[in-house]
C-alpha cells in the first residue's frame, strides 16, 4: 500500500495442471510446493486454474493462511470450476458465470465439459479501493481447434460481457486465467476490446525475461511435438476516477527451488499495478476496435449456428432410424434365427438410439439456443453503436 490514495498492488496466475495422477506428473509434491512458494510471497491477489481435487484446495488454504487469509473456490460442473483466488484483502462479494457452450459430453478425453468452464468473479477491497478481479478458463483448441471454434467464440464473448456488464462500479478490474489462445487471435482481441482491457504484459513487460512469455508447455516431454506459447494472461482496466498502470509484468513460477521439474506445466504470469485516483480519467466506452470485433466473430457463430442444427436433424433422424429397425425386428423376427447376435443387435441399436435422440433433442437444441442468443445479442450491439454514431 502506498500513500496518498494510491494502492500498490502484485498479483499472480498460474494454471496448476492439477489433474488426477498419473494424468498430471508429480501433482501432490507440487501442489505442496505452489503453496509453500505462494506462502512465502507477497502477491496480494493470486488466480489458479486446474485447481479440481478439494483436498489439494484446502492444502492450498492452509499453506497461504497468514500471507493471504481470504478465500474462494469457485465450484462449476461435475469436477468444480478448477477455479479459485487467494487474497490479501478481503473478499466482499462472489459471483460465477458458467459458460453455456462448453464442448461436448461424449468426447471424455477432452473433459472441458465436465469441468464446467466458468468465469469466476471476486469483488475484493483494497484498503480505500474496490477492485472487480476475475478468473477464467477457457476451451482448449486440443490441435487446430476447428470442432470447437464456435464454443471458443462463444465463451470469449461471453466472458467480455459479463466484465463488462459487472465492473461499472468499481475502481480498477483484473482479469486473469488460462485463455488458450495467443495474443494476435481474434477470440484474445475480442475479450480485450469488447470489455476494455489492456494486457499487462504488452503494456510493460520485464526486458530481462527470456522466453517472450510463452507460459504453455513447459512439461514438454508430455507435449514434445507441441511449442510454447503466451496463452496466459494477466488483463486490467481503470474507471472513472482513477488510474489503473502496469509497472511490470513477467513470468514466474518455474522450476521447483531444489526440483528437476517445474510448478507446473504452465507458468505463472505475474503483474505489478499502481492504481491512484484521477478525476480527469473517464470510463471507457464502446470502441470501434470493439464493433470490429465483434464483427468478425460473426461469421464463427452463425457457421456454427448451421452446423448445429443440421447435427440436429442428423441426430435426431439417426434415432429414428435405431428405433424403427428396433420395432421391425421385434414384429418381423428379423434376427431371431441369430441367437446371441440378436440380443447384441438389439442393446446397439437401443443405446445407439438413445445417445442420438440425447445429441439431437438436448446436446444441439441447447447449442442453436446458445448461437441464437449470441447473434442476437450482437446484432443489438451493432443497432445501438450505428444509432449513437450517426
Amino acid at each position: 500500500m502506498a500513500g496518498d490514495g494510491q494502492l500498490k498492488l502484485k498479483a499472480l496466475t498460474l494454471n496448476c495442471w492439477g489433474l488426477y495422477e498419473p494424468i498430471s506428473k508429480l501433482r501432490t509434491s507440487r501442489i505442496k510446493a505452489i503453496g509453500e512458494e505462494l506462502a512465502k510471497s507477497e502477491y496480494d491477489i493470486v488466480m489458479l486454474q486446474e485447481i479440481w481435487i478439494e483436498s489439494d484446495y484446502e492444502l492450498l488454504c492452509s499453506l497461504v493462511l497468514k500471507t493471504m487469509p481470504y478465500v474462494h473456490y469457485f465450484h462449476s460442473g461435475m469436477f468444480g470450476s478448477g477455479l479459485c483466488i487467494f487474497s490479501k484483502y478481503p473478499i466482499m462479494e462472489t459471483f460465477q458465470h458458467a459458460y453455456r457452450l462448453c464442448g461436448f459430453p461424449h468426447k471424455v478425453m477432452h473433459g472441458d465439459w465436465f469441468g464446467g468452464k466458468a468465469v469466476g468473479l471476486a469483488v475484493i477491497q483494497c484498503a480505500q479501493h474496490r477492485i472487480n478481479v476475475y478468473v477464467t478458463h477457457t476451451h482448449a483448441g486440443y490441435g487446430a481447434g476447428a470442432d470447437y471454434a464456435t464454443h471458443k467464440a462463444v465463451q470469449a464473448y461471453e466472458l467480455s460481457q459479463f466484465i463488462r456488464q459487472t465492473s461499472s462500479g468499481c475502481d480498477g478490474v483484473l482479469v486473469a486465467g488460462d485463455l488458450n489462445d495467443t495474443s494476435d487471435h481474434p477470440y484474445i482481441n475480442l475479450i480485450k476490446n469488447n470489455a476494455n482491457l489492456h494486457d499487462a504484459w504488452s503494456d510493460q513487460r520485464c526486458q530481462h525475461d527470456d522466453n517472450e512469455g510463452n507460459t504453455s508447455n513447459s512439461w514438454p516431454t508430455i507435449r514434445p511435438t507441441v511449442s510454447s506459447s503466451r496463452i496466459d494472461y494477466i488483463l486490467y482496466r481503470n474507471n472513472t476516477g482513477f488510474d489503473m498502470i502496469c509497472d511490470e509484468c513477467f513470468t514466474t513460477m518455474k522450476k521447483i527451488p531444489g526440483q528437476t521439474y517445474n510448478f507446473s506445466d504452465h507458468l505463472g504470469v505475474a503483474a505489478h499495478f499502481t492504481l491512484k485516483r484521477n478525476i480527469t480519467v473517464q470510463a471507457p466506452c464502446i470502441s470501434d476496435s470493439a464493433l470490429s470485433s465483434l464483427e468478425g466473430i460473426l461469421p464463427i457463430v452463425e457457421q456454427g449456428l448451421r452446423q448445429a442444427q443440421a447435427d440436429r436433424v442428423f441426430f435426431s433422424a439417426a434415432a429414428l432410424i435405431c428405433l424403427i429397425a428396433i420395432g421391425l425386428s421385434g414384429h418381423l423376427g428379423l434376427w431371431s434365427s441369430l441367437g446371441m447376435v440378436d440380443s447384441i443387435l438389439r442393446t446397439v441399436l437401443t443405446l445407439g438410439a438413445w445417445f442420438c435422440a440425447w445429441m439431437g433433442i438436448v446436446t444441439h437444441i441447447h447449442e442453436v439456443n446458445a448461437l441464437l442468443s449470441v447473434q442476437k445479442d450482437i446484432f443489438h450491439r451493432q443497432r445501438h453503436a450505428k444509432v449513437n454514431f450517426t
